[in-house]
């Protein structure tokens, strides 16, 4: 079979159309005092005290989000002008590290990552996440006993949800999740609309297709609760990159390659300007 070069060069062309992308934010911290570009809240119910404050524990800096007390919650909400200024953006890499316990003999509740259009500044949300319009990752440590939970098969669970649904579960011992251990969390959305979790080491969701997924502006945020039971719930050394929406990039040819052709199986060299 013989290749007409002009048609190779055609087919290179049209692969560039899927444009480059913007790369945009991207936010640190390690929770030391006195860092910013972050809200902390906290919630309880007197006498417990609240989460969303700082402390120093083993020499790691780290944002409380829950104490391991019953009926306290909190959260950590990273500010829109610390990364993207309200621009949509097609995907992220986030990292941190999460702390599950102490706890009490059946540790609750759990944490979630959020991100999303209408999370607000100082939102609270609950393990399962802050909204139907979030897509959200759910390190839900507690077995409320109702089955098929937003669409969980089981819990504990580190589940995928979008919408306020659960797209994706992979379940755990509560022995493995409440450790008391600061534990390597990575979450990685594609432009693709496609997710991707690291826990502990080990990549538990692997290019998970979020349907309806489209680029949004929004916020990100970690919540957390103890309602039905107890357990400290912490997050240390946080970091979000994004990209931001891009638009495709139709190629310009400057200089049109020599005509040749190519035997089946052949080879030759050409450049396109």
């Amino acid at each position: 079979m013989k290749i007409p070069i002009k048609l190779v060069r055609t087919l290179a062309a049209v692969s560039l159309l899927a444009g480059a992308p913007v790369f945009a934010g991207s936010f640190t911290t390690d929770f030391s005092p006195g860092s910013t570009g972050y809200t902390l809240a906290g919630t309880s119910t007197p006498p417990a005290p609240p989460g969303g404050y700082l402390t120093n524990y083993a020499g790691v800096n780290r944002a409380v989000l829950a104490p391991n007390v019953s009926i306290s919650a909190g959260s950590v909400t990273v500010w829109d002008s610390a990364l993207d200024n309200s621009q949509a953006i097609e995907s992220f890499v986030a990292n941190f590290k999460l702390l599950l316990g102490p706890g009490s003999a059946d540790a609750a509740d759990g944490v979630s990552f959020n991100f999303g259009p209408d999370i607000y500044d100082g939102q609270i949300g609950i393990e399962e996440g802050t909204g139907p319009t979030a897509l959200t990752v759910s390190f839900d440590i507690y077995d409320n006993g109702v089955a098929n939970e937003f669409g969980a098969p089981s819990t504990p669970a580190v589940d995928i949800l979008f919408g306020g649904v659960v797209i994706a579960s992979h379940a755990y011992d509560k022995a493995d999740m409440v450790t008391s251990q600061l534990e390597d969390v990575s979450i990685r959305l594609t432009r693709a609309g496609k997710v991707s979790v690291v826990y502990k080491g080990e990549i538990i969701h692997t290019n998970v297709f979020i349907p309806g997924w489209a680029p949004t502006k929004g916020l990100f945020n970690l919540s957390s609760r103890s309602e039905d039971g107890s357990c400290e719930q912490e997050v240390a050394d946080l970091s979000i990159n994004t990209v931001l929406q891009g638009a495709a990039v139709a190629p310009t040819i400057l200089t049109n390659s020599a005509s040749a052709t190519v035997n089946d199986r052949g080879s030759t060299n050409f450049t396109v300007v």
